[in-house]
């Protein structure tokens, strides 16, 4: 699986397979999204953030930048 990001639509996606949660960080540590059996989830605007996400079972924690 891979996390892109993408400027156009600030929309972190989940390729291939379906996150069984996701949650956005901004850089304070405030959780600005959150989404279940998702495979993508919007952020509020552009900037940076911590994406936590389970996918197959397993956690995943990307940085991403929008």
């Amino acid at each position: 699986y891979e996390i892109l990001a993408s400027d156009w639509i600030q929309t972190v996606l989940f390729r291939s397979e379906v996150a069984e949660s996701i949650e956005v960080f901004n850089v304070a540590g405030q959780k600005v999204a959150e989404a279940r059996n998702a495979s993508e989830v919007a952020a509020p605007a552009t900037g940076a953030y911590i994406v936590k996400a389970v996918v197959a079972g397993a956690p995943v924690v990307k940085k991403v930048i929008l």
